[in-house]
């Protein structure tokens, strides 16, 4: 078993799936999450984000590093980037990928990860996701980038490390963080919505299901709301 904190994970069809975190490696499932396998990386840091992008599988953690995998994680490869902040979440828009992390990192990728630009942002602060348009990060910050590359600072309500946003297929975003913090954002405008909860929330997934859509929460001391 693992006893490290586990920080992301992902399915790249309904058997097979991988996860990554503070840890030097990461774990692969082939069937549907019942057992686990440790595929050694030989980058000794810890892993905060993984995703599945134009069949590689691609990990970021600290000090700016990058593993690839090209051969479903029989085999990695690791990138030095020149910035060397933590990389705390990627993300793919089916043409884009995104970085973003410590010190108001942000990459961007438009060849499915070989190559990253970094594009400048107003702020210093650690960011940890990025949905759409949208960047959340600590002390409350919603950053939102336009077509153009302007940013716009939305007020958030709250000084709470935002941990995770997601696209609500209604529309609008979700968010969630520390201390129970669950917001909603549409139209540059956010709503506070209680959690029911206190604990930190790491992570937030909308799904369709018929007429309704469900949001799911997981974060800490085995947090999972709905």
């Amino acid at each position: 078993g693992v006893s490290d904190n586990l920080n992301s994970i992902i399915f790249t069809d309904s058997y097979t799936g991988y996860a990554c975190g503070n840890l030097p490696y990461i774990l692969k499932t082939t069937d549907k999450g019942n057992t686990w396998m440790s595929l050694f990386t030989s980058n000794y840091v810890n892993h905060y984000s993984i995703i599945s992008i134009q069949n590689k599988i691609i990990a970021v953690g600290d000090n700016g590093r990058i593993v690839t995998s090209t051969n479903q994680g029989n085999s990695w490869q690791t990138t030095y980037h020149s910035v060397t902040q933590s990389f705390r979440d990627i993300s793919y828009d089916g043409s884009q990928a995104f970085i973003v992390g410590d010190y108001g990192t942000f990459l961007r990728s438009t060849n499915g990860g070989l190559n990253w630009i970094s594009i400048v942002t107003p702020v210093q602060n650690q960011l940890n996701s990025k949905s759409g348009e949208y960047i959340v990060g600590d002390n409350g910050l919603i950053l939102k980038w336009g077509p153009a590359g302007e940013w716009t600072q939305i007020p958030s309500n709250t000084t709470e490390r935002l941990l995770s946003i997601t696209k609500d297929p209604s529309g609008g975003y979700y968010v969630c963080g520390n201390s129970g913090t669950l917001l909603k954002v549409k139209d540059n405008s956010v709503t506070t919505l209680n959690s029911g909860v206190t604990e930190h929330l790491k992570d937030i997934f909308v799904i369709r299901a018929g007429p309704v859509n469900i949001k799911y929460c997981v974060g800490n001391a085995g947090t999972l709301i709905r």
